[in-house]
């Protein structure tokens, strides 16, 4: 915009809805943010399946729509292509 221009803003005008789902989050075996972060079975937070329910909690207080792992680092150097089809090769956990 150049100086003394104006624009009008409308705000009841929807262009398109988006996918909460987009603005989610990642986790990764970086640190304890898997191992004594969301998942930690000796934990007295822990649920029968071994996840942190305090975590959860705050997970969801700060209403994260979806959590994707791996991500980050964690994935950077592996694709998605390798684990589908007949000869796929899975990434392992060692």
């Amino acid at each position: 915009m150049l100086k003394g221009d104006t624009f009008t803003v409308r705000p009841e005008r929807v262009m398109k809805k988006r996918s909460s789902l987009i603005y989610g989050q990642f986790i990764e075996h970086f640190h304890r943010q898997i191992y004594g972060g969301v998942f930690d079975p000796g934990s007295p937070f822990a649920d029968g399946d071994g996840f942190r329910t305090d975590v959860l909690e705050a997970m969801r207080k700060i209403r994260v729509p979806i959590l994707r792992w791996p991500g980050g680092c964690f994935v950077s150097s592996y694709h998605w292509k390798k684990a589908v089809g007949r000869e796929r090769t899975p990434y392992a956990l060692t």
